[in-house]
């Protein structure tokens, strides 16, 4: 976030601004082929290597564009405390798609966190 110009009372529309082509979080997959469509624009998640990096989520956050990253970072930070002692365990599902595909994923990702 700070590479980026903001800290963290940014507001999530402050750092992933739609009206542009890629925001912070876009910017990552922007030249990665997306392993889903094929299409140019990746999701973050399709970009991270490394086995402490990527794996089955085992919690999904919701949160609004209106959270500020410190608001997102604090929750995160409590349910691994909590849940994950291991900060090398807890995988964590963001969805940030359009409506219509996010739509789509999450009902298919959905029983994994009932």
């Amino acid at each position: 976030v700070r590479a980026y110009g903001k800290d963290s009372g940014a507001k999530i529309y402050e750092i992933e601004d739609l009206r542009q082509n890629t925001g912070m979080i876009r910017q990552k997959g922007a030249s990665t082929v997306c392993p889903r469509d094929g299409k140019l624009g990746a999701a973050y998640v399709d970009c991270l290597e490394g086995l402490n990096n990527v794996g089955p989520a085992n919690a999904m956050i919701s949160y609004g564009w209106g959270n500020t990253v410190s608001d997102i970072a604090l929750g995160l930070m409590d349910h691994c405390k909590k849940y994950s002692p291991d900060p090398n365990i807890g995988m964590v599902y963001f969805n940030q798609e359009d409506y219509d595909t996010a739509r789509k994923y999450f009902h298919r990702a959905l029983p994994v966190f009932e």
